[in-house]
């Protein structure tokens, strides 16, 4: 599956945030506004930085781990000694293509105020003229020294090719031999991970036993009681009854039946015939 493969390469190396690809600079400009706010003292923002440097650095490895146990090593897939994955057709292989090449090149029309002083970030003006006038003083008037900023894209680039190659030689020297050994060194950590922080546990302990199954159940049992299963009973008690009332023209034998039809025959002829 050469085609699938080639284009899950490029999607990782831009969602990893390689330096020039479109994740780059997309992902370099979030975390460059959030440490700017921070830096122009709203300390709380600093926190939001490094959770997102963090969090970008987690993206790359975890997702060249994806790439390296899909695409490289030995098949593990069931029956791999008889089966063959084949490549996708056309009409799918070519969004494939076209998403995987504007993933690496389509980050030069947002290009960061450090480079040519914002005049080739052309996303935010086309955007709109208030876009355009703090892109393009960025470089001589930003809050953040220019320095600082060429040593954040440093660092953004050093984590993401840092860790996309430690990812790829790890994995493609252990597998998931490697995850084992996560799990062995980080013991408590991992299994906070693997649980989600444990937000399930939570969500069922507070939102679903508490709140649904206990205030929500009790505080609508009269109303789920008297409305909801008086209407359903209701209406069942309303065709039972119906039900009771003509259960007598149905006697089962013939002769009545008879006796019915020649009655409704004249009610039918005399109303015709004296129109009452």
């Amino acid at each position: 599956m050469p085609a699938t493969r080639t284009t899950y390469l490029l999607a990782t190396l831009a969602i990893s945030g390689i330096p020039l690809t479109a994740g780059f600079f997309s992902k370099d400009e979030i975390l460059f506004k959030a440490f700017e706010f921070g830096y122009d003292g709203h300390t709380y923002a600093m926190l939001v930085w490094g959770v997102g440097v963090l969090t970008a650095l987690l993206t790359a490895f975890y997702m060249m781990r994806s790439y390296v146990l899909t695409f490289e090593g030995e098949p593990r897939w069931p029956f791999a000694d008889r089966l063959e994955p084949h490549e996708s057709p056309s009409t799918m292989t070519g969004p494939l293509w076209t998403l995987g090449i504007l993933s690496i090149i389509g980050g030069v029309i947002g290009l960061p105020a450090v480079i040519k002083g914002g005049k080739w970030n052309w996303i935010h003006h086309y955007l709109g003229a208030e876009y355009g006038g703090p892109v393009a003083e960025a470089s001589l008037h930003g809050h953040v020294p220019l320095a600082l900023e060429w040593g954040l894209i440093l660092l953004s680039s050093v984590i993401a090719l840092g860790t996309v190659y430690y990812a790829w030689r790890v994995y493609t020297a252990q597998g998931l031999a490697y995850d084992a050994l996560l799990k062995r060194r980080l013991q408590g950590l991992y299994r906070t991970w693997k649980d989600k922080y444990y937000w399930d546990d939570f969500y069922d302990e507070v939102v679903v036993d508490t709140l649904i199954n206990g205030v929500a159940r009790k505080g609508f049992a009269a109303f789920d009681d008297a409305v909801v299963d008086g209407a359903v009973n209701g209406v069942a008690g309303a065709a039972q009854r119906a039900s009771g009332l003509l259960r007598w023209t149905q006697t089962g034998i013939v002769q009545n039946y008879a006796l019915a039809l020649v009655v409704g025959t004249v009610l039918v002829i005399g109303l015709m015939l004296f129109g009452v």
